[in-house]
């Protein structure tokens, strides 16, 4: 089972398929409260561990070329750069546009990202990011490096920007034009939440898992639709 095509064509390109009979695609779901949504306190929200993979140092930068605009940015989560990100933050006149709100659970994490006008995922690497599914059922429009996994889930240029992972002014000029533009963004909330519900809802998934679950009860192995 595996929950991108990403990972599928890796699995499949390392021979790790060879001795399973049936591998199936089924891409993650989650669910949130669609009228969560409350009034923006920040401008752009950032969700994830503070942690080599999710490249939150880079956040740093592209405050700095986002100058002279000083967006309000809200570091939702914690990790062991936290402590490193602060004090660049503080090197560079930043930390009063921060507010990093440390580890916090799902529920207090979804409300502090709804307050966000759009959303940033700089990862080094991703599997089938369930913040950006997320951020999509919000109607959050996200900037996000073109990773595998990330751009199976991002439309450029409908719910979001994908940006190539270490392009600080391209994350900088996608996220300004979008803060700049309400009727893009507008367009682009509207879509994020009808791809999401389209592709990523709960119902959908839990119907491919039980197909699997059956099919190995009654002893058929198949491969089935993502």
């Amino acid at each position: 089972m595996l929950v991108s095509d990403a990972d599928y064509a890796v699995a499949k390109r390392l021979h790790l398929l060879r001795l399973s009979r049936a591998q199936s695609v089924i891409k993650n779901a989650v669910s949130v409260n669609g009228q969560m949504a409350i009034d923006k306190q920040y401008d752009i929200g950032f969700v994830g561990r503070l942690h080599f993979q999710k490249n939150p140092l880079i956040l740093v930068d592209i405050l700095k070329a986002m100058r002279p605009a000083r967006p309000s940015l809200c570091v939702i989560g914690g990790g062991d750069l936290a402590e490193e990100l602060e004090t660049r933050l503080v090197q560079e006149g930043l930390r009063e546009q921060v507010h990093l709100t440390g580890e916090c659970d799902r529920t207090r994490a979804l409300h502090l990202l709804s307050a966000c006008r759009l959303m940033v995922l700089p990862s080094r690497w991703e599997g089938h990011p369930i913040a950006l599914i997320e951020a999509m059922l919000l109607g959050i429009p996200a900037v996000a490096s073109d990773i595998s996994g990330n751009n199976e889930i991002v439309v450029d240029g409908q719910t979001g920007y994908l940006v190539p992972p270490t392009d600080v002014n391209g994350y900088a000029d996608r996220l300004l034009e979008l803060l700049e533009d309400d009727s893009l963004r507008a367009r682009m909330e509207v879509d994020a939440r009808a791809i999401a519900a389209r592709d990523y809802s709960l119902d959908r998934m839990v119907t491919a898992y039980r197909a699997i679950y059956d099919g190995v009860a009654m002893g058929v192995f198949q491969e089935l639709p993502a």
